[in-house]
């Protein structure tokens, strides 16, 4: 294997190999990443408490980020799920965020302080639903969605059509589908690579044996 391919084979399983760890620690919800920005990708829904501050719900990462008006990104948790993604959440008139999926309910006080968890029946999808849905502003029918570039989004406001949020095109430890692409490549091109490599070997080795 020549320099370069190693240097990218290491670089790539680096990259691997930190998508796995931050698959894990969001399993089981570690909250060390309360002042970290994760980048806006799968977006699940959007919510807005009583002094206009934005609530947007990662479901790729089962994650809620709190962005106020100007669309600074303040701070964020991980939410506890039973499955890998299917949840999404509501705010009430009390501030008090209920988050459901997989068969998992909780509520959260607006600072991400987790109040309460349980497992419910299926049944109970009638009652979320009835949860959060007085107040004018708290989802996602007030916002608008647009996808920017390959993984990021801009969310809009509907009605006065001002950009509350925008994230650029940037790569962070825990934005890897693009390290994850091009690992891909390297390996399928490393296979082929290798596969043509012997083959060419075995030809030079049947002509020297060839009386």
């Amino acid at each position: 294997m020549k320099r370069i391919e190693i240097i990218l084979f290491i670089i790539c399983n680096f990259f691997l190999w930190i998508l796995i760890i931050f698959k894990i620690l969001t399993s089981i919800a570690i909250t060390d990443f309360t002042n970290i920005e994760f980048p806006l990708y799968i977006i699940n829904n959007i919510a807005q408490d009583d002094k206009g501050d934005i609530y947007v719900g990662l479901d790729s990462w089962s994650r809620i980020q709190v962005y106020n008006r100007s669309g600074k990104f303040k701070y964020g948790w991980l939410i506890k799920n039973n499955g890998s993604g299917g949840w999404s959440f509501k705010i009430d008139d009390n501030n008090v965020i209920h988050s459901f999926g997989s068969l998992l309910y909780q509520q959260y006080s607006k600072n991400g302080e987790l109040l309460l968890t349980k497992d419910v029946n299926p049944e109970f999808h009638n009652t979320y639903k009835e949860l959060g849905t007085r107040r004018k502003l708290n989802n996602c029918e007030d916002f608008k969605i647009s996808k920017k570039w390959l993984l990021n989004y801009t969310i809009i406001e509907k009605e006065t059509e001002e950009i509350l949020i925008e994230t650029p095109f940037y790569l962070t430890l825990v934005d890897l589908p693009i390290p994850m692409i091009f690992y891909i490549i390297f390996f399928m091109y490393y296979v082929v690579r290798k596969i043509l490599y012997d083959y060419k070997n075995k030809n030079k080795l049947i002509k020297k044996l060839k009386p």
